[in-house]
C-alpha cells in the first residue's frame, strides 16, 4: 500500500508524481478488468472516456512542468475508482486501502 500512497509529506515532488502515476496506472488496469467482465452500458458510457483520458495522460512520458500533475493524476484515479466501485465488487486490496485513505 505504501508504494502507491502519493500523500506522505516526506515525499519529494518527483516521488509524489511517480507514485500518483503508478496509482493511476493500477486504477486503469483494475477498471479495464472490470469492464472486460461487464457489458453494463452506464459503466461503459461513463468509464470509457475517463479511462481514455487516463491512458492519454499516462502515454505522455514527458515530465510535468508543474508537479501539480500529481494532484491531477490522483483526482483522475479517484474518478475511475468510483466508476469501478459502482459496478465491480471484486476487491483490489492495495488500491482499496489507498483510495479509502485518499477519501479521508
Amino acid at each position: 500500500m505504501l508504494a502507491f500512497d502519493p500523500l506522505p509529506a516526506v515525499l519529494s515532488s518527483a516521488e509524489r508524481f511517480e507514485r500518483s502515476r503508478k496509482l493511476l496506472e493500477s486504477t486503469v488496469v483494475a477498471l479495464d478488468r472490470c469492464m472486460a467482465s461487464r457489458t453494463e452500458d452506464r459503466l461503459q458510457e461513463f468509464a470509457v472516456p475517463l479511462a481514455d483520458r487516463a491512458r492519454k495522460e499516462l502515454a505522455s512520458r514527458r515530465r510535468p512542468q508543474s508537479y501539480a500533475a500529481a494532484a491531477n493524476y490522483i483526482a483522475l484515479a479517484r474518478q475511475l475508482w468510483d466508476a469501478r466501485l459502482n459496478s465491480c465488487k471484486s476487491p483490489v486490496a492495495a488500491l482499496d486501502k489507498v483510495m479509502a485513505h485518499l477519501s479521508q
